[in-house]
């Protein structure tokens, strides 16, 4: 049996090798199955289209379905391809399993090295966790005004011998590592900067995470010249900066 690691509220990276754990989790915090293709089809169908963006809005824990959410827009890439030159995923999210959520940065990661409409992540509501790592996978990393991010440690509850906890340990450090250089690598900040906002639980505005180059764009809430002056040059931070993250947006980083 396949074991699975959560980042959830109040435990951000839960191992649970055992059959009765896994499943008090995941009934727990899991939704209602639902018909993804279904639900995929039917948000490409009515999906708002501005400006050559297609928006589509998901609103779940980063697991399974999640994943399959994914796997189905990408079947509908012609589709897609035909209605806009940029697709947004409007994230809203408390976290998930660790595996599944680098399924998806991979497939992202994939996504926009090979095809000409690109995916991007719109954070909205909460982005918390895993849905951290999905977002700094996207082409273009956007946010609501009123988002709310937040990176935290990794905790974990192991049972077995000592040995397999052992192995569960060097699992965990294995994946934060992951996470520490995948958020390093897009955000530009240092080891020692992200490890330290994963010491505790970093609750970050959006402004927050703009200022540390988790994300590219804040939404303007008025439209004016102003607000739209403040998105582009990012809290006072160079142009530069900004051409740097578009070009790591054209995904020629390899994710691990």
């Amino acid at each position: 049996m396949k074991n699975k690691y959560h980042f959830l509220r109040g435990s951000p990276l839960l191992l649970a090798p055992g059959r009765d754990i896994r499943g008090y989790v995941e009934d727990y915090w899991s939704d209602t199955p639902r018909d993804v293709r279904i639900s995929v089809k039917e948000d490409i169908d009515g999906a708002v289209v501005e400006n050559g963006k297609m928006l589509l809005r998901v609103n779940c824990l980063v697991d399974e379905y999640l994943v399959q959410y994914f796997h189905a827009v990408e079947n509908h890439y012609t589709e897609i391809a035909g209605k806009c030159s940029e697709l947004v995923i409007s994230l809203n999210t408390y976290g998930g399993i660790v595996t599944d959520g680098f399924e998806i940065v991979d497939m992202m990661a994939e996504w926009n090295r090979k095809r000409d409409v690109k995916v991007s992540v719109l954070g909205a509501g909460a982005v918390y966790s895993m849905g951290i790592m999905i977002l700094q996978a996207a082409f273009r990393r956007y946010s609501y005004p009123n988002a709310e991010y937040l990176i935290h440690p990794i905790s974990g509850l192991a049972l077995g011998t000592r040995e397999q906890i052992e192995d569960h340990l060097n699992s965990m450090k294995a994946h934060e590592a992951r996470c520490v250089s995948l958020i390093c690598r897009r955000s530009g900040l240092s080891e020692h900067d992200v490890r330290e906002l994963m010491r505790h639980d970093s609750f970050l505005s959006a402004e927050r995470a703009h200022e540390l180059g988790l994300i590219d764009e804040i939404a303007a809430e008025s439209g004016n010249g102003e607000d739209e002056q403040r998105n582009e040059g990012g809290a006072g931070q160079p142009q530069e900066k900004n051409k740097r993250a578009r070009e790591l947006l054209a995904m020629e980083m390899l994710i691990f």
